[in-house]
């Protein structure tokens, strides 16, 4: 059975099918959509796109990305 995740919640992400594990942490924003910022600074993350969380290789759950940030590192 599947447990409720807990926010905030560090976990591993990925924007692209062949990319590395990217560490990140979520945070919920709303009922519907949550916070993800990178720990380490992403390129080319863009609206559109899909993030797809993981725990070690069980996926979490995904989301499409809605707007991304500049800077140091993408939410």
């Amino acid at each position: 059975t599947a447990q409720p995740i807990e926010y905030p919640l560090h976990c591993d992400a990925k924007t692209r099918y062949r990319q590395a594990d990217q560490g990140c942490l979520v945070t919920r924003a709303n009922d519907d959509m949550v916070t993800v910022s990178f720990d380490s600074p992403q390129k080319a993350i863009t609206p559109g796109q899909y993030v797809v969380f993981y725990d070690q290789e069980r996926c979490l759950g995904s989301g499409v990305i809605t707007t991304a940030a500049s800077g140091q590192s993408n939410k």
